[in-house]
């Protein structure tokens, strides 16, 4: 027998490819599998830390208390992930600026393995993505207060789109690549960051369902009959995030119970277009039925449904966060090129569990989002960036993607050779939603079901004619002053 584990706070093992195919091994799991490299069997490792702090934590945990424990939690961390040469990227926004200034701190203090840091940002200069800018130069210098020997790598994003040379990023890899239209602009940073000699390259990912408040927390009143309170705290929630109170009950507590259904009946209200009320886990409008029935996608689509909200969401939130909020979308297929491992400290399994411990009370405070990183994080972020409550996102550069290669979507689609392209999709219909989400039709659920079957197509038709690789794009080396 061989024993493959993945340790909780580096995560070394993200996957294992076996003679039976290819696993994810989640953070603290032990996989045991035979000499032939058939899986036998999973067990969760424990936290030692983080489960006795869930143990002990008291139901009326003020802020302050849970700050301190999230702040410890995410300190080692960080520190169990520095290596020899360091990067951290840095966006501007809170999550990725903690991560860093706490790699910072520890560097700088000699703490570390290593003694180099760098801080990799992409830098736009036009469009919405500009607005960031200030917030980016504003984190950069107070990173750098703390480890003065950082080196600011600025990678010049200006011209990036999404789904740039789309064909080559969707087809040059071993298997389908779901995340392919968000290459260029991944592409373009962990290059700058492997000409570099990084072995390690830290983010801010995974914080958004982390260090916030659990919303699914509704789902578990309104299952054990506490209606009143669920009903006062999801107005709570509307007034906080801007949104309906039947809008947060619809998303917290209906469709985790029935997902497929409530995916259905609000298809049922879009009818007309492919990507109105498209949903996680309905099968899309473009996907012939026959080829789901006869390959099982109704079953694969309550398994993973499962997955994601099992018997209490409120705790699976937790569980398929490191599956949801990591897609990691170009490290899994450039690991070996670019020689560095990508690495997610608030997925880190200590603070998972830190997180999972607290009450509502401690994490929810309607218009602060994310209370508790930002209390742990109150004496090292910048008040500008500490009190911002909402980040540039970048719509900009998918809708630009869209104008520029929507018309070479749809041919891609139309001129694919595969077999399996025609026995799969409805072309037509696939090209329909193309041009829906160059309207600006649908959300992110629909338009990512819609990015994936491109990027399947793409793979498909790249197996009978592989396309040249990409040729690189400019670095400036430098600080963003």
């Amino acid at each position: 027998m061989t024993t493959v584990s993945s340790r909780a706070g580096t995560a070394v093992v993200v996957g294992w490819v076996g003679s039976s195919g290819v696993h994810r091994i989640l953070g603290g799991e032990v996989v045991e599998l035979s000499v032939t490299g058939q899986m036998r069997g999973r067990v969760r490792g424990r936290v030692g830390e983080a489960d006795a702090l869930r143990e002990s934590t008291a139901d009326g945990l003020r802020l302050s208390g849970a700050g301190k424990n999230l702040r410890l939690a995410l300190e080692s961390a960080v520190g169990r992930r520095v290596g020899r040469m360091t990067v951290c990227h840095v966006s501007g926004g809170t999550d990725s600026t903690s991560i860093a200034l706490l790699a910072a701190r520890l560097l700088g203090r000699g703490q570390g393995r290593g003694e180099d840091l760098a801080l990799l940002a992409g830098r736009f200069d036009t469009g919405e993505l500009a607005g960031e800018r200030s917030y980016l130069e504003e984190a950069m210098k107070e990173i750098r207060r703390h480890a003065p020997a950082a080196r600011p790598v600025m990678v010049d994003a200006g011209d990036v789109a999404d789904f740039d040379d789309f064909e080559h990023h969707a087809g040059d890899a071993d298997e389908p690549h779901a995340h392919a239209f968000r290459a260029p602009f991944w592409s373009r940073l962990h290059g700058a960051a492997a000409e570099l000699g990084c072995d390690i390259l830290m983010t801010g990912c995974g914080a958004d369902p982390i260090v916030d408040a659990n919303p699914l927390h509704l789902h578990k009143l309104a299952r054990t009959g506490q209606l009143r309170q669920m009903t006062k705290q999801a107005r709570a929630w509307a007034a906080g995030t801007e949104r309906g109170v039947r809008d947060v009950v619809y998303d917290y507590v209906m469709r985790p119970s029935l997902p497929l259904a409530a995916e259905r009946i609000t298809a049922l209200v879009h009818r007309g277009t492919v990507l109105g009320g498209l949903g996680s886990f309905a099968r899309p409008r473009w996907l012939r039925s026959g080829f789901a029935r006869a390959h099982g996608y109704r079953e694969a689509s309550i398994a993973e449904s499962r997955f994601v909200f099992g018997r209490r969401p409120e705790e699976s939130f937790f569980d398929a966060a490191n599956y949801l909020a990591a897609p990691d979308s170009v490290s899994w297929h450039r690991a070996r090129q670019d020689g560095f491992f990508l690495s997610h400290p608030f997925l880190d399994r200590e603070v998972t569990a830190t997180m999972r411990s607290l009450p509502v009370a401690a994490t929810f405070h309607p218009g602060r989002p994310k209370a508790v990183l930002r209390e742990a994080m109150e004496d090292l972020l910048p008040s500008r960036i500490r009190d911002r409550a909402v980040k540039v996102p970048f719509d900009q550069i998918y809708a630009r993607g869209l104008r520029k290669h929507g018309d070479e979507l749809i041919d891609l689609c139309r001129s694919a050779r595969h077999p399996l392209v025609e026995e799969m999709f409805d072309v037509e219909v696939l090209c329909r939603a193309v041009r829906e989400a160059q309207l600006g039709v649908g959300n992110a659920e629909s338009w990512d079901r819609m990015n994936s079957s491109l990027a399947l197509v793409a793979w498909l038709d790249g197996l009978a004619a592989p396309r040249p690789r990409a040729t690189g794009a400019p670095v400036i080396d430098g600080s963003c002053s």
